[in-house]
C-alpha cells in the first residue's frame, strides 16, 4: 500500500486492533497471572513452589516464541500468525480454568507465553505498515496500551470474581473477555487489513542496513536491553518491597492497578508527544525520568510515593515500549521492522530473565531490595546514555 493510501487509514481504528491483540497476548495471558497466583495456592490448585515455577513458564514460553519468530515469519503470512496466535491464547485461557494438575497448567502457561511473544512481535509491524508516517507514534501508543488495560482489568476483577465465585470463574472471565476481544479483532482485520498473499520471503531474508543504521539500532537495542533490568523491581517484587515497608496487602493490590493505569495513559500520550516533538528526544527523556521514578522510593517509603512511583513507571514503561518500536520503524521502515523488533524483544526478554535471577539472588543473600532498586535506577541512566549516542547518525 502506498504512503498516499496510508494517509486515508484511521490510526485510531487500526491502533485498537493492535491494542486488542496485545491485550490478549500480554495484558491477560501474561500479566493476568500475577493477581491469580496467590489464589492458586490458597485454593490448593498448586503448592507455592509450583505456582512460582509456573510463573516463570510463561516467561520461558515468551523467550522461545521470540527466538522462533524469525523462522515462523519465513513460512507464514503475518496476518495468519496474528489470527492463529490469538486463537491459541484463547484456548490456553480456557484450558487453565480446569484444575488437572501442575503439568497441565504448566504446559498451557508455556503455550500462551509462546504465542503472546508472536503477537507482541508481529502485531506492531502489521498495524504500522498501514498507518501514515506522522501517526506511527500515536498508533504504537494505542497498540501497547493493551498491556496496561490487561494489568488494570486483572488487578481489579480477579479478587472481586474470586470473592463472589471461585478461581475457575476467574479463568473463565479472562477467557470470555479474550473471546469478545478476539471477535473485535476479526472484524477490524477483515475490513481494514485484508490478507495479502505476498511473498513472505521478500520481507524476512535480505536485511541490508547502512553503517549508520546499524549503529543506531545497536544503541537503541542496548538501551532497550538495559531497561529490561531497570523494570525488574516493578515487574517482580514491588508489592513485596511495599509490604516490607509496612504497607498493607490491599495497598499492594492498588499499587499494581496504578501501574496498569499508568501503562494505559503512557502509551497514547507519549506516542503523540513522540510524533510532535520527535521520537528520539522523547524516548531519551523517558529513560532519564524512569531512573527517577524507580529510585525515588530510596528516599521516601510512604504509600503515596510507592503509588506514584508505580503510576509513573507504568507510564514510562509504556512509552519506552511504544516509542522504541516506532523508532525502529522510523529508521529502517516497516518492511525490516518485524525482524529487528523480534531480535530486540528477545534481548529485552533475556535481560529481564537475567535481571530477575540476579536480583532474586541478591535478595536471598540478604543484600536487600534497596540495592536492587539502586541498580535498576542505574540501568536507566545507562539506557539514557545509549539513546544519546544513537542520535549521532540520525538519518
Amino acid at each position: 500500500m502506498s504512503s498516499a493510501s496510508n494517509e486515508n487509514n484511521n490510526p485510531y481504528l487500526l491502533g485498537v486492533a493492535g491494542l486488542c491483540c496485545v491485550l490478549i497476548g500480554i495484558g491477560i495471558c501474561r500479566f493476568g497471572y500475577t493477581p491469580i497466583l496467590p489464589y492458586l495456592i490458597e485454593d490448593h490448585w498448586l503448592t507455592k513452589a509450583q505456582a512460582d515455577f509456573i510463573g516463570s513458564a510463561n516467561f520461558i514460553g515468551y523467550l522461545i516464541g521470540a527466538l522462533c519468530s524469525w523462522n515462523i515469519l519465513k513460512i507464514a503470512n503475518k496476518l495468519d500468525i496474528v489470527k492463529y496466535s490469538i486463537i491459541s491464547c484463547i484456548i490456553g485461557l480456557m484450558a487453565c480454568s480446569f484444575n488437572f494438575g501442575f503439568f497441565w497448567i504448566l504446559s498451557w502457561r508455556l503455550s500462551v507465553g509462546f504465542f503472546g511473544a508472536l503477537l507482541m512481535i508481529v502485531t506492531p509491524s502489521v498495524i504500522l505498515k498501514k498507518v501514515a508516517f506522522s501517526s506511527k507514534g500515536l498508533a504504537s501508543g494505542i497498540i501497547f496500551s493493551g498491556v496496561g488495560i490487561g494489568i488494570l482489568f486483572s488487578g481489579i476483577v480477579t479478587p472481586w470474581i474470586h470473592s463472589l465465585l471461585d478461581l475457575q470463574s476467574v479463568w473463565l472471565t479472562f477467557f470470555c473477555l479474550s473471546l469478545i476481544v478476539g471477535g473485535i479483532i476479526a472484524k477490524i482485520l477483515s475490513t481494514d487489513l485484508p490478507n495479502q498473499k505476498q511473498a513472505v520471503v521478500t520481507e524476512t531474508t535480505q536485511l541490508k542496513l547502512s553503517i549508520k543504521q546499524k549503529w543506531q539500532i545497536f544503541f537503541i537495542g542496548f538501551a532497550y536491553l538495559t531497561c529490561g533490568i531497570g523494570f525488574v523491581p516493578h515487574s517482580l517484587f514491588w508489592v513485596e518491597y511495599a509490604r516490607e515497608k509496612n504497607l498493607t496487602t490491599c495497598l499492594g493490590s492498588l499499587i499494581w492497578s496504578f501501574f496498569g493505569l499508568g501503562f494505559i495513559i503512557g502509551g497514547v500520550c507519549l506516542g503523540k508527544m513522540g510524533d510532535k516533538f520527535g521520537i528520539h528526544k522523547i524516548l531519551m527523556a523517558i529513560y532519564f525520568l524512569s531512573s527517577l521514578s524507580v529510585g525515588i522510593v530510596l528516599f521516601n517509603q510512604s504509600s503515596y510515593v510507592f503509588g506514584g512511583s508505580a503510576f509513573l513507571t507504568g507510564i514510562f514503561m509504556a512509552g519506552i515500549l511504544t516509542l522504541t518500536s516506532a523508532r525502529i520503524a522510523e529508521i529502517v521502515g516497516t518492511r525490516a521492522h518485524t525482524e529487528l523488533w523480534g531480535k530486540i524483544t528477545l534481548c529485552y526478554a533475556s535481560s529481564q530473565a537475567f535481571g530477575a535471577y540476579a536480583m532474586s539472588h541478591l535478595i536471598n543473600n540478604s543484600v536487600g531490595y534497596a540495592t536492587c532498586i539502586l541498580l535498576a535506577s542505574i540501568a536507566f541512566i545507562i539506557s539514557t546514555i545509549c539513546m544519546f549516542f544513537s542520535n549521532y547518525s540520525n538519518p
